[in-house]
């Protein structure tokens, strides 16, 4: 038996994924850079690869509510033929449309502020991707992210976590925090000892024809602003906008389209910059500050449901947090530092965490997700 090792970005963490001699690999292509080059790389290694497309809507409001770019697909038909590898192309509109789109529309109806990304790479695409795994009778699967796998032992017990990719700019181990250890444990990710910088060098190498400028950005459903999207799809009252002293100095177009801590798009004018502070459902009211410090955007505490965990999850990631307190950390947003803790505490299928320092606009719905040192211990949303 052979090891294929999946390098860490520190030496004392070494993943290690079992693998036999030319191992049969599914591979979630999308047609840009990353999955591109993530095929060459295991195709090197003369892996048995196999790829997978997942059809998205593209523009979820056209005339056809469930698009999807023609564009992508001809590029990792492309790929596919170059590399004489077989393609899946699996359709999960629909399905994305029920999990993803309406979850997101529905949290922004309660006054929740979700990430889509974490739901649907646990909800849809790694669901998906292990399914059809397990119908070809396929051992492991893979994604172009920028992250890593790692084992962590306790007592006797094992789990497998998502950890850091080396490349701290690009590191995209908080959209995969919500992953199982079923799921992780079957995961290889390519790129997770690469720099993005690297992997336009390999692409260049592999004569792949993609262009920067063509990188996606945003929601992958969206051709339009996320504003004037979710603006369409909720229908709401207008109502006061009222200072720190309550004061009423204007009108807001629904609460759903404001954010704790957002200081542009209020269109409030003179006395500002203002931000906003709190949005009161109940009387549909959005209370806003103009004091640059408004002590009552910062917190330093943060409830995080853990109820998606299974027991077996949940009990290991508990023991481990409580040992290792000093060396855990916080996220609540992509593209955030991490925040150390002050305290953890579990509560049945939730925990409270006190930090050392108070956070700017932690928000309901958001992903809070724990990190030892640079491996993901758990997430979930903020209550």
């Amino acid at each position: 038996m052979e090891y294929t090792y999946i390098p860490a970005p520190y030496p004392q963490f070494k993943s290690i994924i079992p693998m036999s001699k030319f191992s049969k690999i599914l591979l979630a292509v999308s047609g840009g850079v990353d999955s591109s080059v993530s095929a060459h790389l295991l195709k090197q290694e003369n892996h048995r690869l196999e790829l997978i497309h997942f059809l998205i809507p593209n523009n979820y409001d056209s005339k056809n509510d469930l698009d999807y770019s023609k564009k992508n697909l001809a590029k990792v038909k492309t790929l596919a033929e170059k590399l004489n590898l077989k393609l899946h192309l699996v359709d999960i509109r629909e399905d994305f449309k029920n999990s993803v789109i309406d979850y997101l529309i529905q949290s922004y109806q309660q006054g929740l502020t979700p990430n889509p990304c974490v739901i649907c790479n646990r909800r849809i695409k790694f669901k998906k991707l292990l399914q059809l795994a397990d119908q070809l009778k396929i051992n492991y699967v893979a994604t172009g992210h920028y992250a890593g796998t790692v084992e962590l032992s306790l007592n006797n017990k094992k789990q497998f976590f998502i950890q850091k990719g080396i490349d701290q700019n690009k590191d995209q181990s908080y959209f995969l925090s919500k992953l199982s250890h079923k799921t992780i444990k079957q995961l290889i990710l390519p790129l997770g000892n690469q720099t993005k910088q690297n992997v336009y060098q390999l692409a260049e190498k592999f004569k792949l024809k993609i262009k920067k400028e063509e990188e996606s950005t945003g929601l992958c459903f969206l051709k339009e602003a996320f504003d004037q999207f979710i603006q369409k799809k909720i229908k709401e009252k207008h109502g006061d906008i009222v200072d720190q002293n309550d004061n009423i100095i204007g009108r807001h177009q629904g609460l759903s389209k404001y954010t704790l801590g957002q200081r542009k798009g209020i269109e409030i004018g003179g006395g500002g910059p203002y931000f906003v502070i709190k949005k009161d459902y109940l009387k549909n009211i959005l209370k806003v500050s103009n004091v640059g410090d408004e002590p009552r955007l910062f917190k330093d505490k943060v409830v995080v449901d853990l109820s998606y965990l299974s027991q077996n999850r949940l009990d290991f990631v508990k023991n481990y947090a409580l040992k290792n307190l000093k060396n855990l950390s916080l996220k609540i947003r992509y593209g955030q530092k991490n925040e150390r803790l002050k305290s953890i505490n579990f509560k049945n299928h939730y925990c409270e965490i006190k930090l050392k320092n108070k956070v700017r606009a932690i928000t309901p719905g958001q992903i809070a997700a724990v990190y030892f040192k640079d491996i993901v211990l758990f997430a979930g949303e903020i209550l």
